[in-house]
């Protein structure tokens, strides 16, 4: 019986990856909500239908097929509730093409709702950019009211977690945060499930300003889509800056949100770079 996080996550891995290089095309409806959204450091795409999600899975198994893929390993590396009906769960995924060449691995934080049908994915977050054009996308999330309510949400958070920094403030950094928070960059992936585990990542954040003297941290929301009643998606860009001067390049991140009572909570986020000093 699949009564645990980790179990259900990994039945629900472990049927996803069988579809994705199944000969026959699946119904991945089966194993995403609609709407269900995939967003990288760069941007975000989401499917209202069907057809739509099926696109998405088309431009995946077309991607596969080019670069001769003929086994995806993908290692579940954490998983739990945030909420009765809400699972985050974080793999990496690694390729292997004609004659077991290796691609370069990446990981993924998914979160799974459970319905009527079960549990599905309604949220993909991933490390590498993914083989899907976002520019229809964006697009059409700019021209939304959704989109638009979603990007102030984002931005209040985004703000919220810049002042915490500036001010030292870590209590202001714990109350951006869900009881999980899931840290992702290009090379690596961070699970934090207590008090401890997230204040020591706050202080790395001080270490890091300290050495390079930053005086400020500004972080824009560039997109945002409120997927419920409960969870927001969005990328943003940010600046480390000593008065006008960039200190770091400017690099692109993408954020989950979720709504704990009567607050948005960060759940994962994505820095599009490896952040060393």
């Amino acid at each position: 019986m699949l009564n645990s996080a980790h179990r259900i996550a990994e039945h629900h891995l472990s049927t996803v990856t069988e579809a994705l290089l199944a000969p026959r095309e699946a119904d991945f409806s089966a194993y995403f909500t609609l709407p269900a959204t995939f967003v990288w450091s760069k941007g975000l795409r989401f499917f209202k239908s069907k057809e739509q999600l099926d696109e998405a899975v088309d431009c995946l198994r077309t991607n596969y097929r080019k670069r001769q893929v003929t086994d995806v390993e993908r290692k579940l590396e954490y998983a739990s509730f945030v909420t009765g009906d809400l699972i985050v769960r974080c793999h990496r995924s690694e390729w292997r093409g004609s004659g077991g060449k290796k691609e370069r691995p990446y990981s993924t934080v998914s979160v799974l709702r459970q319905n009527s049908e079960g549990w599905k994915a309604c949220v993909s977050q991933f490390s590498d950019a993914m083989p899907i054009s976002l520019t229809e996308t964006e697009n059409s999330l700019a021209n939304e009211t959704d989109g638009d309510n979603a990007r102030s949400v984002l931005q209040t958070v985004l703000d919220n977690l810049s002042k915490s920094f500036l001010t030292r403030r870590f209590e202001t950094y714990l109350d951006c945060l869900c009881p999980t928070l899931v840290a992702q960059s290009p090379s690596s992936s961070e699970i934090m499930t207590s008090t401890e585990d997230m204040n020591n990542r706050f202080q790395n954040v001080m270490r890091f300003m300290d050495i390079i003297d930053a005086r400020d941290v500004v972080r824009v929301a560039k997109s945002a889509y409120q997927l419920s009643d409960d969870m927001i998606v969005g990328n943003f860009r940010s600046y480390i800056l000593r008065g006008d001067k960039q200190l770091y390049p400017p690099h692109q991140g993408a954020i989950i949100l979720v709504r704990m009572g009567e607050e948005w909570k960060m759940l994962s986020v994505l820095n599009g770079i490896d952040m060393k000093p």
